[in-house]
């Protein structure tokens, strides 16, 4: 998915978790990995926006507060194996 040049939006980050067929060449979903779960995707969204895939960088990016960042990418799923990209999609909807 490309929008580079965009800003960073929780609307945009939920789109692309629900279509995983616009996702970028090579990105494989693994929740238990930041390069390979919401806050990898969003970094390789948007690059430019988001430096790093850290939950520090994503958060900012997306005007996240600390606590519904923990909650929606890591402390809030306690089955990391489990989680897939539609659950994190449902929990940053509640926040938007």
């Amino acid at each position: 998915m490309s929008n580079r040049e965009n800003k960073p939006t929780i609307g945009a980050l939920v789109f692309a978790l629900r279509h995983p067929e616009l996702w970028p060449p090579g990105f494989e979903w693994n929740f238990n990995v930041c390069e390979t779960c919401a806050i990898g995707l969003a970094h390789r969204m948007w690059p430019k926006q988001i430096q790093s895939p850290s939950l520090v960088d994503v958060r900012g990016a997306l005007g996240i507060d600390p606590i519904n960042a923990r909650e929606i990418f890591g402390n809030g799923h306690y089955n990391f194996l489990a989680v897939t990209p539609a659950m994190v999609a449902d929990k940053l909807d509640a926040i938007a």
